[in-house]
C-alpha cells in the first residue's frame, strides 16, 4: 500500500508527473478529510461537497486522478 497526502487534486503537470509511477494502474481510496470547518458544518454539507457522484469536488478529484493513469472504476 502506498499513502500519498495531497492538499490539492491537480491534474498532471510537469512538476507532478512523478506521481504517475505511484498512481497509474492502481486502486485509489480518497479520504477527503481536510476541509474548511467554516464551510462544512454537517455530514450533509460534506456529502454535497465531496460525495459520489454529484459532490462539488468529486468530479474534479476524479479528473485529476485519471490524468495520472488511474481508471475511474478503481477510485473509491
Amino acid at each position: 500500500m502506498t499513502n500519498i497526502l495531497m492538499s490539492l487534486f491537480s491534474e498532471k503537470e510537469g512538476w507532478s508527473s512523478a506521481l504517475e509511477k505511484y498512481l497509474a494502474g492502481k486502486k485509489v481510496f480518497i479520504l477527503a478529510f481536510s476541509f474548511a470547518a467554516e464551510y462544512i458544518h454537517s455530514s450533509e454539507e460534506w456529502i454535497q461537497a465531496y460525495g459520489q457522484p454529484e459532490g462539488e469536488y468529486y468530479r474534479p478529484m476524479l479528473k485529476a486522478l485519471t490524468s495520472y493513469g488511474v481508471r475511474e472504476e478503481e477510485i473509491s
